[in-house]
């Protein structure tokens, strides 16, 4: 197939904050377009599945609606791939067979672990958590109101994950599954994806017309950049900030980011432990990062793909994480520094040694260059597409 042909149809569920996934879903389709291809997207406004609301709930679950706007546009547009992104809770996994029984293939991004674990974090009270992979049911979400701490809406997750595996939505009706990371394959795996349906495909950058130069800052800092709540570790940080002045440690934290937990750390920012920046459009933020030694993610979940590990590499500044094994891959040894999850004291340690992260500037940028840039990522997505197309 000729590529400059070639018509993909994106769905996604939007968030109702801007986040990582509705960043990929826009960089793609930039760079297909870039690269000749058209594409169409069907996206959906955000809905809540509370309680009470009984059509949300029920969309969740089977979207009839999408199914018909789905069809609509295939019908009229003749796509050659759909790519499925974030089917929850606007889209449900119904388009999928829509999509199908118009023969066109159909690839997912798993952009988190939704597919096998209803709040989509893998971790519960804190804890990583997989009770529920290679569950058909997913009753233990249920039992323990993993979504949104609800036991209604969590059955209602739960339902609609159930109900399109018994009547083999999922797996078999998708062609391609494009988990991030080696590490969310296996998962994918061991949730009963056959391993010849699991194809790793990273997110990647668009190239930037103007590039950011890093200019580490004469007073040194490092940045925290993304949602403000629990399971982004919000709250070791915090910790850690507080460990490094009680040792006489002034290490700048400053922190990029909004949402639930924002007067948490505007109380720590009146401490003296942090500098809050609220939220910052893409050009401050890499600024920022190209300004600090170093990007720290202290995570308690195994995280996706994070895009602003994607962009601290970009600008050759490295990335202190949580030791999850999904950021490993992402970020590697070389480009980076591993605590353990959830460990202040660790996260403490491992920011009191800068000068070891120095170091690895120039292997920050080049792991960027290799694996996370616009030409690399728009060749993988090709391949992922050649794949189901030639089946």
């Amino acid at each position: 197939m000729d590529w400059q042909d070639m018509r993909i149809l994106q769905l996604h569920s939007r968030h109702s904050s801007v986040g990582g996934a509705d960043r990929v879903v826009s960089t793609e389709a930039t760079a297909l377009i870039r690269g000749g291809m058209e594409v169409k997207q069907y996206l959906t406004t955000p809905v809540s599945v509370a309680g009470g609301r009984f059509a949300p709930a029920v969309e969740a679950i089977w979207n009839r609606d999408a199914q018909r706007e789905v069809d609509e546009k295939i019908r009229d547009w003749q796509p050659d791939v759909v790519h499925l992104h974030t089917p929850f809770p606007g889209l449900s996994l119904a388009p999928i067979r829509t999509a199908r029984s118009h023969g066109v293939p159909v690839v997912w991004t798993m952009h988190s672990f939704r597919s096998t674990c209803v709040a989509g974090t893998l971790i519960r009270d804190g804890r990583e958590c997989r009770e529920c992979v290679g569950s058909s049911s997913k009753l233990p979400a249920v039992l323990h109101g993993c979504y949104h701490q609800s036991r209604l809406r969590s059955a209602v997750m739960a339902s609609g994950l159930a109900i399109h595996r018994a009547v083999r939505t999922v797996p078999d009706l998708v062609d391609l599954y494009l988990p991030l990371t080696e590490g969310a394959g296996r998962i994918l795996g061991a949730d009963g994806v056959p391993s010849s349906k699991i194809r790793v495909k990273p997110n990647f950058l668009l190239d930037r017309t103007v590039p950011v130069v890093p200019t580490p800052s004469s007073s040194p800092y490092v940045v925290f950049a993304g949602r403000l709540v629990p399971e982004k570790g919000v709250d070791t940080l915090i910790a850690a900030a507080r460990k490094l002045r009680e040792s006489g440690n002034s290490l700048r934290i400053v922190v990029a980011g909004d949402g639930p937990l924002a007067d948490v750390v505007l109380a720590a920012e009146s401490s003296g432990l942090v500098e809050y920046m609220g939220w910052l459009d893409e050009e401050g933020l890499l600024s920022l990062m190209a300004g600090a030694h170093a990007l720290v993610l202290p995570s308690l979940w195994p995280e996706g793909m994070p895009i602003s590990a994607l962009q601290a590499l970009s600008v050759g500044t490295p990335v202190v994480y949580a030791g999850h094994e999904n950021l490993h891959d992402v970020i590697g040894s070389s480009a980076g520094a591993a605590f353990g999850v959830g460990d202040e004291g660790d996260l403490a340690g491992c920011l009191s040694r800068l000068d070891q992260l120095d170091l690895m500037r120039q292997h920050a940028y080049d792991r960027f260059a290799s694996l996370y840039s616009e030409s690399v990522g728009l060749s993988n997505l090709l391949e992922a597409y050649e794949t189901v197309t030639r089946r």
